[in-house]
């Protein structure tokens, strides 16, 4: 159908205003939705400007028997993109709403969506741990949400945890190395997500107190929290595990006090955990935490002494602490404000 003709001066400096505003609208969807300008085709607008004055939704040239069928074929594949019938100026609109959608939706997955890095991420505490709370309330499929690497502790203090590379170990009290079941609870586990930072290498005999020193020395900051992996060849290696406890639980320190030990000889394998600062007291244990599981995944436990013939150790600077308390009736009724130092060095010592 041919377009119908103006003749009088006033209509043609209207549509003239008219495709002035369309051109600047035109120029703005450009500027703000390039990838859609393909679709939108925005030059029917110009070009068929009168159909489209300012003021007027692009629904109703869909209704005007003298609007062209490819004019509203190009209508329905703008809409097929936009989702519904739209003007120019409604969608810059649409643009800044979408801005702060986006920027909504990047917050949220940012700060929660994702893991933080650089952060400690510990369920209860140690002094809990000490007073014998040993039900756990996270599991351990839970737990693998806040890092891939790290130590801790079972349901009723059922051996001990090594977290390496995003698998979760279990040394239980005869020495050997289980995979424990996802749903498994813990009652105390500290996690991170292992981005190693330094690098010290180690070519000569190493025993605990030398290893100790060279940390401090590469990491002199004790008032954050180190993530440690240590992996190589070890002369020997001296670890204890826990075994499962029955209720009336007695106190971590009682229970330690007939832990089952372990030596291991000539053997290649990892230790798994941190240093954290001395203010930390009564949370977690000041200092070194180490975990060690052998190489071929069958033998662990915690870690008492060693020496090192050769190897690397990797240091992870955590200036993140994040604490999640149980929400437990026994945590609530336990009696935390005692000084437990005392006990966690003798727990610690293996005495």
């Amino acid at each position: 159908m041919d377009r119908p003709q103006d003749n009088a001066p006033n209509s043609r400096l209207g549509l003239k205003n008219q495709a002035t505003e369309v051109k600047k609208g035109g120029a703005e969807m450009k500027r703000l939705f390039p990838c859609f300008i393909s679709r939108i085709q925005l030059d029917f607008l110009l070009k068929y400007r009168r159909w489209y004055p300012r003021s007027r939704a692009i629904g109703r040239v869909m209704d005007s028997p003298a609007a062209p069928s490819w004019l509203k074929t190009s209508i329905r594949a703008a809409q097929a993109v936009l989702g519904n019938t739209v003007m120019v100026r409604d969608c810059i609109q649409m643009k800044k709403c979408i801005l702060w959608i986006g920027f909504g939706i990047f917050i949220v997955v940012s700060g929660c969506g994702t893991p933080a890095r650089n952060t400690l991420f510990q369920t209860s505490t140690i002094d809990a741990l000490l007073a014998g709370l040993y039900d756990g309330d996270i599991s351990c499929r839970h737990l693998l949400k806040h890092g891939h690497f790290g130590i801790g502790t079972f349901n009723r203090l059922d051996g001990e945890m090594v977290v390496l590379e995003g698998t979760i170990y279990q040394v239980k009290g005869d020495g050997k190395v289980y995979k424990p079941d996802p749903n498994c609870k813990t009652p105390f586990a500290a996690m991170c997500y292992f981005n190693p930072e330094k690098t010290i290498s180690i070519n000569t005999n190493t025993d605990y107190k030398r290893l100790e020193r060279l940390i401090d020395a590469s990491a002199p900051n004790q008032n954050l929290f180190y993530a440690i992996r240590i992996t190589g060849q070890f002369r020997s290696m001296k670890t204890r595990s826990v075994l499962a406890q029955k209720k009336p639980y007695p106190p971590l320190k009682e229970v330690t006090s007939n832990q089952p030990e372990f030596d291991m000889n000539n053997v290649f394998g990892t230790i798994v955990g941190f240093r954290c600062p001395p203010y930390v007291n009564g949370i977690n244990v000041p200092g070194y935490h180490l975990h060690f599981i052998s190489g071929d995944r069958t033998r662990g436990g915690h870690v008492l002494s060693f020496e090192m013939i050769n190897g690397r150790c990797d240091v992870d600077i955590l200036e993140k602490f994040f604490l999640r308390l149980p929400d437990t009736k026994d945590f609530a009724e336990t009696d935390l404000s005692r000084d437990r130092n005392k006990e966690l060095k003798d727990v610690e010592r293996g005495e």
